[in-house]
């Protein structure tokens, strides 16, 4: 079975394991978000995303659908896409084997490793108020949220579904973008219930979608809490939502804003505000790059005060 490895390396240490378990590996060079245009990027976005979106998000993006591409120039049924951070478990050809044959043919995406997609209640379920989660029998399930694209297997029909719907409409993170099409039942995936690929940039956080590790000690702190296996708490909170210019937004950016709506509800003094931030950056200032996002973070922390203060004056 062909195996195609998303990939802005040459990642010969996985193609070489790749081919040691009996899938026959192809490359696929990915798009590097960061050195796209802005005609790369309003051509293969839409809504806001041209002007918001992550770079590295709209590279992945493009990564996949060029993957899909790819997959449907051939005579093939189906295929698996793996992203270059893939783990494979032990006797990976034997549980794959077992999970497709007890899988439902009408599949366009069978899941071999995600997040939010082994139960019903989870973080990711309940944040996303997805419940619809069912068991199909011992080996698959129907997942209600199924996130990340490090392990999937794809079938013919379904890359031209997702070709059809996102192909030049990229609008979010694209493993969210397929949930979209989960949801309004435009695709069928179901999910393996034991997971036989795992991702290991959410346990290192060296993936290209957290560029913004801000701020050091809470995402320190965080690394020892994990919120599903392989995935530590300071990916999430590390995570690119959106970017203006050089800036890079991540849930750390709407928790400032929250902490400061709060600061200013209570009345806090500005001045003291300032002052435990700084202690708080010292690490930040000391280990990291991340003025920017410093001044960004101060900025909305302090914003909500200076407006209450402003509208009391007046």
């Amino acid at each position: 079975m062909d195996i195609y490895i998303v990939s802005l390396n040459k990642s010969e240490d996985l193609i070489n394991e790749v081919s040691s378990i009996g899938l026959n590996p192809i490359l696929v060079k990915g798009v590097n978000g960061k050195k796209l245009s802005q005609k790369e990027i309003n051509e293969n976005t839409s809504y806001l995303y041209p002007y918001i979106g992550p770079k590295s998000a709209i590279g992945i993006g493009m990564s996949h659908i060029n993957t899909w591409k790819l997959f449907l120039e051939t005579d093939k049924e189906n295929c698996i896409i793996i992203e270059d951070d893939a783990l494979f478990v032990d006797n990976f050809q034997e549980k794959l084997k077992v999970g497709l044959e007890n899988t439902p043919k009408d599949y366009d995406i069978l899941y071999l490793g995600c997040f939010g997609c082994q139960n019903k209640y989870n973080y990711h379920t309940i944040i996303q108020q997805q419940f619809t989660y069912k068991k199909i029998n011992d080996y698959v399930s129907i997942p209600g949220i199924a996130l990340a694209t490090h392990g999937y297997m794809l079938s013919r029909k379904g890359a031209k579904k997702l070709i059809k719907h996102l192909d030049k409409n990229i609008y979010f993170h694209i493993d969210s973008c397929i949930q979209d099409l989960h949801k309004k039942k435009i695709i069928k995936q179901y999910v393996l219930n034991e997971r036989i690929i795992y991702q290991s940039s959410t346990d290192t956080l060296v993936s290209t979608n957290t560029s913004n590790t801000h701020p050091y000690v809470l995402s320190k702190l965080l690394s020892n809490i994990y919120l599903d296996e392989k995935l530590r708490a300071n990916y999430d909170l590390s995570m690119s939502h959106f970017q203006i210019g050089s800036f890079v937004g991540t849930p750390a950016t709407a928790l400032f804003l929250v902490i400061g709506l709060v600061c200013a509800y209570f009345k806090c003094e500005i001045l003291d505000v300032t002052g435990l931030y700084i202690i708080l950056n010292i690490p930040d200032i000391v280990y990291s790059n991340n003025e920017l996002s410093i001044m960004v973070h101060y900025f909305l922390l302090i914003l909500p005060s200076i407006i209450v203060k402003y509208i009391k004056i007046e």
